[in-house]
């Protein structure tokens, strides 16, 4: 475990804040009777296989201790598998594995394992009993991804501009990209736990103008949630959304309970409707403030930015529920809901 730097300089962003995406093409020329993939990223990541995503689950893999060990995944990717020309696609997130050492995001941690890196086998098994192992290798590509920094504390920034169109498909000319480097990693073990996926989610009844033309959404809960953003705008507007559990006596948001700046950024392309979940950090939140775009019923002017959805999305271990308690005393009830909510904002990989 490496110590992160914490001197006097100012922070800057650097190319390793910016999160790798790897993609492998491969073909299937024979029936295929059952495909399956086993995957680690770290500190997480998010497969997809031509172009759509794998499994359901959010924060793949579980948190662990990256020096004694790391978890990995198995999927059954037969129905996303097709005859001809396939591509695997990952993203990879920084999570606790690296947290990144700025000064002006949140961070609690000042630790280090290393920059994010993944394994990958894909098992294919041939109706005529032979079999084939697409595993991560050199042949891999890699580039860079639209996600520039990635923080589990400190939050998440994206820019839409930097994607690259069907880089997940079969066929994408990635030859501007660079060959995968081989490193090591620590010693894996399949993942046991139920994962952490997206369940359901709030949107705002309440939107409050604050100062300096800032808008605060209540999404009127507070929970461990990740944010859906829709949007229309022009290329490189800069959206700003701050999560929040308190607001101050002007509406505005506070993190003072959290000690330091934690916020979503999106970029725009400027293409029409643009919907954007982050994919690699969460946060506890009821307050949503919006800097650089308005709500859609207040603007006549199409040429502005406007917030044409902001919802909540919870996100915890997916456990199955067990108990339920139900009484005749509301007092009871509203003590069981508080409770309740605590406890699922706070199951993810492991309790926090």
């Amino acid at each position: 475990v490496n110590i992160l730097p914490t001197d006097g300089k100012k922070d800057k962003y650097n190319a390793n804040n910016v999160l790798p995406m790897f993609r492998k093409g491969f073909a299937v020329n024979k029936i295929v009777k059952k495909a399956t993939a086993f995957i680690s990223g770290l500190g997480h990541f998010e497969m997809s296989l031509n172009g759509e995503k794998v499994g359901d689950d959010f924060l793949a893999p579980g948190w662990t201790k990256y020096d004694k060990e790391a978890l990995y995944v198995t999927y059954d990717i037969t129905k996303q598998i097709k005859n001809g020309n396939n591509a695997i696609g990952v993203m990879l997130g920084n999570g606790f594995y690296y947290v990144p050492p700025v000064k002006d995001r949140y961070r609690k941690l000042k630790v280090a394992y290393g920059f994010p890196k993944m394994i990958c086998r894909v098992l294919v098994e041939y109706a005529d009993g032979t079999t084939e192992n697409i595993i991560s290798n050199q042949s891999w590509k890699t580039d860079k991804s639209p996600v520039t920094f990635s923080s589990i504390y400190g939050g998440e920034d994206y820019n839409a501009n930097l994607e690259q169109k069907g880089w997940d498909l079969a066929g994408f000319d990635d030859n501007n990209w660079k060959s995968a480097l081989i490193v090591d990693g620590p010693k894996l073990n399949a993942q046991k736990e139920e994962p952490v996926k997206v369940f359901e989610y709030t949107s705002s009844l309440k939107t409050t103008p604050v100062p300096k033309g800032e808008w605060v959404y209540d999404m009127r809960q507070n929970s461990s949630s990740i944010i859906e953003l829709k949007v229309r705008g022009k290329k490189g507007d800069t959206i700003r959304i701050t999560p929040a559990e308190l607001i101050k006596e002007d509406g505005s948001v506070t993190q003072k309970n959290i000690g330091g700046p934690s916020y979503f950024t999106y970029i725009l392309k400027g293409e029409g409707v643009e919907i954007w979940r982050p994919k690699f950090f969460y946060t506890g939140f009821r307050y949503l403030q919006v800097k650089g775009a308005n709500p859609y019923w207040t603007e006549k002017d199409n040429n502005k930015t406007i917030v044409l959805s902001l919802r909540a999305y919870h996100v915890r271990n997916a456990a199955e529920q067990v108990g339920e308690f139900s009484s005749s005393y509301e007092l009871f009830n509203k003590t069981f809901k508080l409770i309740d909510w605590s406890i699922k904002s706070n199951m993810v990989s492991v309790f926090t």
